[in-house]
């Protein structure tokens, strides 16, 4: 993965294939702390105790489709690059938490990329889950919620371009607020 955004994406996009109706993602960039969390949570089918184990080697998948699975080895990979945590907790028919702490004063933390981007695209792509995205600098925290989007936009389809557009615009102006 080339950014946390990717990495991003790609945990939520698990969540997707494992059921959730509601996944929150919390992102926080602390310059103090020189930390960088991404914590994702979902209502998925969890994972029993015998995967859970697995979930980071490379060589296993739950998917039927393939027998390599590189989302949760890459980050956790990427994690200790840095001299980060990694934390994994998953129960089944309860869910899936992912944590990652990066040290962004290492040099192999990777960048940010452009998480409004990637988390428009996820509600775009899944209009029918909830999604949460709280992002927290040590100046302040912005959250938004798929529910309020949708709120305010009445019944205006989320996958049009221009409201895409309108809403990446809208998150990174709210992000780059925070100090």
């Amino acid at each position: 993965m080339k950014n946390m955004a990717m990495h991003m994406l790609d945990i939520a996009e698990n969540a997707v294939r494992a059921g959730a109706t509601h996944i929150r993602i919390r992102l926080e960039s602390s310059q103090k702390h020189q930390t960088y969390v991404m914590l994702i949570q979902d209502d998925g089918a969890g994972m029993d105790k015998e995967t859970l184990e697995k979930a980071t080697d490379p060589y296993f998948s739950s998917r039927k489709t393939r027998k390599i699975g590189l989302g949760l080895p890459l980050l956790k990979q990427n994690v200790t690059l840095t001299g980060g945590e990694f934390r994994l907790e998953s129960e089944p028919g309860k869910g899936t938490k992912v944590e990652a702490v990066f040290r962004q004063d290492h040099l192999d933390c990777l960048p940010e990329g452009d998480i409004a981007d990637a988390f428009v695209f996820l509600l775009s792509s899944h209009p029918e889950r909830q999604w949460t995205l709280a992002y927290q600098k040590d100046g302040g925290c912005y959250e938004v919620s798929s529910q309020e989007i949708k709120e305010v936009l009445g019944g205006t389809p989320l996958h049009i371009s221009e409201v895409r557009k309108f809403l990446t615009e809208m998150i990174n102006e709210n992000i780059k607020t925070l100090t």
